[in-house]
């Protein structure tokens, strides 16, 4: 099924503790944004400093909004809260994946039912085999930046970018399985 959501625990998957994008986080969810991907965030306390932040380094306009586990009972391991997240995107849980990088909240998600990505290195080898994907960094999931004035085109396994030599580029295929996987719906 293709991706129609993607819900961010904001909690180590989108800043670094500096409050700098995570390396390839801002190119990740741009390509996610030209697939129509609906991205929500998730935030453990007050949202309104979350959002400055995320304001302050160019990434709010990619969310379609933000939830606040403070403001819905307060705990953020509590699995109503990411139910809640996919019924505020309006798409379907089974095409939705959550990206954490808190171990304790992966075990909670696939005990719902939830799709989720571990995103970050140093996890426990149980947490890494229970994910259904493992991103160590983000920038494992884009191809190499192309130089000014050239344009590359990616080719996934059989199923290239262009559907027929008439048809325009309708997006810019990058070459990991991932994004053909779960984005393209390949």
């Amino acid at each position: 099924m293709r991706l129609q959501g993607a819900i961010f625990d904001f909690h180590g998957t989108i800043l670094d503790d500096k409050g700098n994008p995570l390396p390839g986080v801002d190119r990740v969810l741009s390509m996610m944004k030209m697939e129509d991907v609906w991205m929500y965030l998730v935030c453990d306390g007050d949202p309104a400093p979350v959002r400055s932040a995320l304001e302050g380094a160019g990434l709010w306009g990619r969310f379609r909004g933000l939830i606040s586990a403070a403001e819905h009972g307060g705990d953020p391991l509590d699995p109503e809260l990411y139910e809640k997240t996919v019924r505020r995107l309006r798409t379907a849980k089974q095409a939705t994946l959550v990206f954490t990088a808190r171990e304790e909240l992966l075990e909670v998600l696939k005990k719902n039912g939830f799709f989720a990505a571990l995103v970050g290195e140093g996890h426990s080898p149980e947490a890494i085999a229970q994910a259904d994907e493992t991103i160590p960094n983000y920038e494992t999931m884009t191809p190499p930046a192309e130089p000014v004035g050239t344009r590359n085109f990616y080719w996934l396994p059989e199923q290239p970018c262009l559907s027929s030599p008439q048809e325009p580029l309708r997006h810019w295929c990058p070459s990991s399985w991932w994004w053909a996987h779960w984005v393209s719906g390949s």
